[in-house]
């Protein structure tokens, strides 16, 4: 124990005195400097501003937000004076080690769906770090303004549970409150507990046995280096097994696949990388250098059940715990990756459509490929088995609109733009306005080669997994809140092609010309030609990194007016060749730092804009083929300027926009997934500056560079954040871009010219805690 004073450190702990050794005055005399306000622990903002004040270059939110993560051992948000000598004389490099070092549990709350194990998961919210629960899909998180924890099931300004204090959830000192559906309000709950696992609890989490989703390695196993031939078939082939071996390593154990069937060990190992704070799956485990074809998130997780795997794009998967299958090909209840909503029983059977009937012809070959041999015993599910309060219109919004396993984000983000003006679904699209107890619906959908409406009826079965007997895990799009109208509309969309198969990959005109009528359509795409020329346009120039971190050491400078060709980049860092001027021939550089742009691209943007109209339903089974899908009725080339005034014009017209990934961006750090659908929210123009915002169909995932949520961007200029009328920055999906940025990564836009009937996303006010909010009723 260190017991700290304004005029001496007294260490009461050997191994303290010796970290500190002939240091203790400079040390004392460094974290007063830190300690602003005397409290005798460090803030975060405490901490971010002297870091800054002592080197901006170095610091961002971002690295400022990474080491308080790691050097907050106890998970308080406040660096104690321990804490601070242990980061400040550390041989090691603590900015490098591990995000996600805690790892909170939370019991005795009168509602059983929000207990459980809260991991770290390397993401930020109000400048603190947020918590995943794998096993009841919540997240805990830090509402600043309110200066309270909450767990809801995502992170936003909404809460299910909160606890008031400004240090750790686990040391708030007073009791949580609970939302009661019954009583319409928070309810004291003393006997709900939050604490911090114990490193023997972390290693008790760790399971005997883990399946790793055939899915997800095959898809992984394909990007890895050296994998060729046979090795990818035999990790695609099944779900595979991992054992755990009497073996540990780097404090963890050490799993290795078993082939059941075979009775033998295979040569492929999950354990934990202690140089990069990683689990790694790959072959053997004896040389940490190699490359994996899969890993997870940096992480100190005992467990590789609890840590947030990625996949070569930055996608999160959840390996789950495996179970021997019974007859009807369900694992059973007990254990396995549980879903929020749990299956209702004894709901009747009701309506079945004739039609489109709930077999594998309806799902299709691709999306039939999740099911056996190679996946679980797939089956048809009422909507009303997902929920025992399912609500039809409600407050649809944007938000609530999260694509299942099919492959038609292109059909999300359409019904995601159109749910940005409130009741269109409910006032042009539902013939059915009540849900029917036999779940028979009819929905008008526009047919474009007849140019006329029609009735789709439709029965309430979705295609699902079972993850095991008790709760479901849906194919079609996720039934979120209770609402059930997205999957309705995708399953009317699916009949209308011919199955679900038919919906992956696809155009937003072609789903809104079905939606609205409106065949007109805009397609705008533009591309930089490569490679990529930048010049320095800071008056102080740029200064250049070794590597691809803020903390690396510096290697010289960029003067002004120097010209530079892109190499790669993530996000706002550029690896560079330099053209001319004066500073070093290559590199790492910022171009943005402090909230301001250091550099600009003298690389002209070509586009080309061209206008059509749908002709045909290009996506119907019984399509004709001598009817062309499209008649282009102008093309040809504009400009950037033209680019902007269009994209200004069709904002006030009030029409229908999204967009994707230019296909020449390979920014995958950027958080902007390649080949998926994005919504265009608005266009403006605030202090010189212009600015895009879109939403991610996912609810998630948003973009990462400057002027993202976490960025210093904001801070740096209020009058912008004033301007966009951007109070609250949540990870909702929903972000801002600058132009030029969107230019690059984007570059297109996809637009039906109708002229929507309300204003674009003018939701009603909510009250913060309604019932209808809260993602876990009753």
């Amino acid at each position: 124990m260190v017991e700290w004073s304004r005029k001496k450190l007294e260490f009461k702990d050997h191994n303290d005195r010796e970290v500190a050794g002939q240091y203790d005055e400079k040390v004392l005399e460094a974290f007063q400097k830190f300690d602003a306000d005397g409290s005798g622990s460090i803030s975060r903002d405490e901490l971010g501003e002297v870091l800054k004040a002592l080197d901006p270059e170095d610091w961002d939110n971002e690295s400022v937000d990474e080491l308080l993560a790691a050097a907050d051992k106890n998970g308080d948000g406040e660096l104690s004076v321990k804490e601070f000598l242990n980061w400040a004389f550390t041989e090691n490099d603590i900015i490098t080690s591990s995000k996600g070092n805690v790892t909170l549990r939370v019991e005795g709350c009168p509602r059983e769906q929000f207990n459980g194990d809260y991991v770290q998961d390397g993401k930020y919210y109000n400048h603190r770090p947020t918590f995943y629960c794998r096993e009841n899909d919540y997240c805990m998180f830090y509402h600043a303004e309110n200066k309270q924890w909450s767990i809801f099931w995502r992170v936003s300004q909404y809460s299910s549970c909160r606890v008031k204090t400004s240090r750790g959830p686990h040391m708030a000192g007073q009791a949580w409150s609970v939302w009661s559906p019954k009583d319409k309000a928070f309810v004291k709950s003393p006997q709900m507990v939050c604490r911090l696992l114990t490193v023997e609890e972390l290693i008790a989490l760790a399971p005997d046995t883990i399946l790793m989703n055939s899915e997800q390695i095959a898809h992984c196993w394909f990007e890895a280096p050296g994998a060729v031939g046979s090795k990818r078939n035999t990790a695609a082939g099944h779900n595979e097994c991992f054992k755990k071996t009497e073996e540990m390593k780097n404090g963890r154990p050490v799993y290795q696949a078993w082939n059941e069937k075979y009775n033998r060990w295979n040569n492929r190992y999950l354990y934990y990388h202690a140089e990069k704070k990683y689990w790694t799956l790959g072959l053997g485990h004896t040389n940490e250098q190699r490359e994996w074809y899969l890993r997870s998130a940096p992480t100190d997780c005992y467990s590789p059940l609890v840590a947030p795997w990625l996949d070569s794009q930055s996608t999160r998967y959840r390996p789950v715990i495996p179970h021997e299958l019974d007859a009807n090909g369900y694992p059973p209840s007990k254990g396995g990756a549980r879903t929020k909503y749990k299956k209702v029983e004894g709901v009747p059977e009701g309506f079945v459509d004739p039609d489109f009937p709930p077999n594998k012809e309806s799902m299709g070959p691709k999306v039939s490929c999740y099911c056996e041999p190679n996946g679980y015993k797939a089956y048809w599910a009422r909507l009303a088995e997902y929920t025992s309060t399912p609500v039809l219109f409600d407050d649809a919004e944007p938000g609530d609109i999260l694509q299942g396993m099919v492959g038609d984000c292109w059909l999300l983000c359409a019904i995601s733009c159109v749910a940005e003006f409130p009741n269109f679904f409910k006032d042009h699209l539902f013939v059915t306005q009540e849900i029917p107890e036999d779940g028979k619906y009819e929905i008008k959908l526009f047919d474009c080669k007849l140019q006329e409406w029609k009735v789709i009826t439709i029965d309430d079965r979705v295609p699902s997994l079972p993850w095991n007997r008790t709760s479901i895990q849906n194919l079609s799009a996720k039934v979120v809140d209770h609402k059930i109208m997205v999957p309705l509309i995708e399953k009317a969309m699916a009949k209308l092609c011919g199955s679900y198969t038919k919906l992956t990959s696809g155009m937003a005109t072609t789903a809104w010309a079905h939606m609205t009528g409106c065949c007109d359509i805009v397609k705008i795409w533009g591309r930089f030609e490569f490679p990529m020329i930048w010049v320095v346009t800071a008056e102080e120039g740029i200064f250049v990194r070794e590597e691809n971190k803020r903390q690396s050491k510096r290697i010289g400078k960029l003067e002004k007016g120097a010209r530079f060709q892109e190499v790669e980049r993530a996000r706002c860092c550029i690896r560079f060749k330099k053209i001319e001027g004066a500073g070093p021939d290559e590199g790492f550089v910022w171009y943005y730092k402090g909230g301001k742009k250091t550099a600009a691209r003298e690389t002209p943007l070509s586009i080309t804009k061209t206008e059509s109209k749908i002709l045909d339903n290009p996506r119907f089974g019984d399509d004709d083929p001598e009817t062309p899908a499209q008649d282009i009725i102008s093309s040809g080339q504009i400009d950037q300027e033209e680019f902007w005034k269009l994209l200004l014009e069709y904002d006030t017209s009030n029409f229908l926009m999204g967009s994707q990934m230019n296909k020449v961006c390979d920014d995958r750090l950027s958080g902007i997934m390649p080949e998926h659908a994005y919504s265009v929210l608005q266009a403006k123009e605030v202090e010189g500056m212009r600015f895009m915002q879109l939403r991610n169909p996912w609810g998630e995932d948003e973009w990462g560079g400057p002027w993202s949520d976490r960025s210093d961007e904001w801070a740096a200029n209020p009058k912008i954040q004033e301007g966009l009328k951007e109070n609250e920055l949540t990870f909702d999906g929903k972000f801002w871009m600058e132009w030029e940025d969107f230019a690059y990564v984007f570059g297109n836009l996809d637009v039906t010219k109708v002229a929507m009937p309300t204003k674009r996303a003018d939701f009603p006010a909510q009250d913060q805690w309604s019932e209808e909010l809260d993602a876990g009723m009753m």
